[in-house]
């Protein structure tokens, strides 16, 4: 899993690191205040039964009459729960059925090519009740790569290429089950990764999606997936009519018409570290969305309507650390002028949201719109662009953006009293509260709460505080 790093220090301020990680080093042997834990959340599947061994079957595609199999389907229908298949490298021209609990793996790599015959072909069709892995396989020219919809169980692909899919890469629709993808490539293929209706905590990890179109379907779904360390080019990430705490960190999602559409969804979801650029329309769509949902540490950037469209959002929202710039208009057919060019549209809103520490610039009509919203957005200590803070076209309708950066992100915000520490009153306080002065238990607090993305009374932390505070506290 990806965390936030404390890097590119230099001189001095590695000292203060090296000290301050001693620091953290004894908190977490003590307490274990900053420690980290991890719990698959998938069903393991079965083993073979008491009294039987585990057994590898190897598949060489040889029809010679040995210990080997010819086919990969032959192996499976071998096999029993808990059985590894070893599949040696080659070409394979078959579709798969699995129905039960193995292994398939190609260790060296083989290629699963789709048989010469008429109508739709599957390349890996998972039954309902089977939790298999699938590691190392090609899989091209099938109308559907993988095809587990309305599975209950917690399969697996690791480490597969997908190519040329003509309907879909990945078929979890209507899944249950909380399943892996992890280190996948799909590309050149009609659709990409197909979740709509699921219902498990499912994950797409370290994978590459870059196709003729579509990229990962997640609508109206309602568990707690997440998708990291991923790239979807020419395709988004659709999570419209989701009630799940789904999260989206570490990725970047280019040239498609919406990036990540999280519109009318329910849930508390969570986009970080993402890069949303280059989209026809929203970079990220939250259009009537009632869930409480936070944007953090992410560059919207390059996109043709609004970076964030959060019109009619009814739940309360944040947006933190993050960069919104560069949208333009486009055309309408029929319509005589361009539309939008705002960076964050939440016009009609009637939750609370705030926007803190963000750039938000160069974006051709307004940086933020918030006409007809109820009540008041708080859109101070942020970035504009320049060191007078918003125009009057950067800011406009129901909206504070009075106290603002006059340099970028992490730099001095206007009207506001400066601490000896170098960051305002404001922050310093949530660290230290009102006794003005920091303990140690007061920076693990502040250096947790930036590891974990998480805000400490009301306040989210650049990099430059944590360090300024960090060095305040060891100089006091």
């Amino acid at each position: 899993m990806a965390k936030r790093q404390l890097t590119s220090w230099s001189g001095s301020t590695i000292i203060v690191v090296l000290v301050f990680s001693l620091i953290i080093t004894a908190a977490g042997t003590a307490g274990g205040a900053l420690s980290t834990s991890g719990e698959s959340t998938g069903a393991t599947a079965s083993v073979a039964s008491a009294g039987s061994a585990a057994t590898t079957l190897v598949v060489d595609g040889d029809d010679d009459g040995d210990d080997e199999y010819a086919t990969i389907q032959a192996a499976i229908n071998s096999a029993t729960d808990g059985d590894t298949i070893e599949v040696t490298s080659g070409t394979y021209s078959e579709e798969l059925k699995i129905d039960r609990n193995i292994t398939v793996v190609a260790s060296n790599g083989a290629t699963l090519e789709a048989p010469n015959v008429e109508g739709p072909t599957i390349g890996v069709l998972i039954a309902e009740d089977a939790a298999p892995t699938i590691a190392g396989l090609t899989i091209i020219d099938f109308g559907g790569a993988v095809v587990a919809d309305s599975s209950e169980r917690a399969w697996e692909l690791r480490d597969i290429v997908i190519r040329n899919a003509s309907i879909t890469a990945v078929d979890a629709e209507r899944t249950e089950g909380a399943w892996t993808i992890e280190n996948a490539t799909i590309y050149h293929s009609s659709g990409g990764i197909d979740a709509d209706k699921s219902h498990g905590n499912w994950t797409v990890e370290d994978t590459t999606i870059g196709n003729r179109s579509g990229g990962i379907a997640a609508s109206t779904t309602s568990g707690a997936w997440l998708i990291e360390d991923t790239t979807v080019r020419n395709g988004g990430i659709g999570a419209e009519r989701s009630n799940g705490t789904w999260t989206v960190r570490d990725v970047v999602v280019s040239n498609s018409s919406t990036g990540i559409d999280a519109s009318s969804s329910s849930g508390g979801w969570t986009i970080s570290r993402a890069t949303v650029q280059n989209h026809s329309e929203d970079g990220v769509e939250t259009l009537r969305s009632t869930g409480a949902w936070t944007i953090r540490n992410s560059t919207i950037r390059h996109n043709a309507w609004y970076g964030i469209d959060a019109e009619q959002t009814t739940g309360p929202w944040s947006v933190l650390n993050t960069t919104v710039t560069g949208t333009t208009k486009f055309n309408v057919p029929d319509v005589p002028t361009q539309v939008g060019g705002t960076g964050i549209y939440s016009v009609n809103t009637s939750g609370a949201w705030v926007v803190h520490q963000s750039s938000i610039t160069d974006n051709v009509a307004n940086g933020i719109n918030a006409r007809q919203s109820e009540p008041e957005g708080n859109a101070t200590h942020n970035w504009w662009g320049n060191e007078s803070g918003p125009d009057e076209d950067d800011c406009i309708g129901s909206v504070d953006c009075s106290v603002y950066y006059t340099s970028p992100a992490g730099g001095t915000a206007s009207d506001s009293p400066q601490h000896p520490s170098g960051v305002t009153d404001r922050v310093f306080t949530a660290v230290a509260g009102s006794d003005a002065q920091l303990s140690r238990e007061d920076v693990l607090l502040m250096v947790q709460s930036y590891i974990s993305e998480e805000a400490l009374n009301g306040v989210d932390f650049s990099r430059q505080q944590v360090i300024k505070l960090v060095m305040h506290y060891i100089g006091q």
